[in-house]
């Protein structure tokens, strides 16, 4: 069972630089029918957010959770045998703050430091995504995630890395290439993803599609390497 009410009270100033802003809170819940509805998740969020006439947004929220553990559970996804210990409540708050520069210009950008408590210790985040357009031709986009987590004594600290260029290309109306990198010290994993589509005919496409991956931490050895092809045709009857 799930309930999540959320309430927002909105201003919209008829001076200044600021086009809206508002104050609202959220609360996310989930009870379990099964356990005598036990209230095993739970988050109250209270969030600010502001939107300028430059363009520019900004969100700050504030996250208070309650998180049941029915078993073993390791957080960092990296060690199984040291698990935080189940059949246990845990109550944990953190700050997160979000700008989003003006999407409207060639060049823009989203910064999210996110810094708090996690399950028994502390987490320090950051995700950064920058694009960039070079109209009419090219699109590209680089996402870099950070996660420091640090549990208490006895449990282990983690720096977590996900790194995601893509590129958008359009040599004509009909034909497109996209590709795809992602790099992640989690799964110790670098994958390729590299699509060329020709768009023959009305919502009719043909896909050439290479896919690529390589285990990081042997020496880059290539884990799945496979050429693909997909073709759709609309039929208008």
């Amino acid at each position: 069972l799930k309930i999540t009410p959320e309430y927002k009270l909105k201003f919209y100033p008829n001076k200044g630089k600021l086009v809206q802003y508002d104050i609202g809170v959220g609360m996310w819940n989930y009870f379990r029918p099964n356990d005598n509805f036990r209230n095993s998740d739970r988050t109250i969020s209270p969030s600010m957010n502001f939107t300028y006439k430059s363009g520019v947004r900004m969100n700050i929220r504030f996250y208070n959770r309650l998180t049941y553990l029915y078993n073993d559970f390791d957080p960092t996804g990296l060690n199984p045998d040291n698990a935080l210990p189940g059949n246990k409540k845990y109550y944990y708050s953190s700050f997160k703050l979000s700008y989003n520069s003006d999407v409207r210009k060639d060049f823009f950008y989203r910064f999210e430091p996110d810094i708090g408590q996690f399950y028994n210790g502390m987490k320090y985040s950051l995700e950064n995504t920058f694009n960039w357009r070079f109209q009419p031709f090219m699109t590209t986009s680089l996402s870099l995630n950070y996660d420091h987590i640090a549990l208490e004594k006895g449990f282990p600290t983690e720096n977590i890395w996900l790194i995601r260029p893509k590129i958008d290309f359009t040599f004509t109306k009909n034909i497109f290439w996209t590709s795809y990198i992602q790099f992640s010290s989690q799964s110790e994993n670098l994958g390729i993803n590299s699509r060329l589509q020709w768009r023959f005919a009305p919502l009719s496409d043909l896909f050439f599609v290479y896919n690529d991956a390589y285990d990081t931490k042997n020496s880059f050895l290539p884990k799945i390497r496979s050429f693909n092809f997909k073709l759709t045709y609309w039929l208008n009857i």
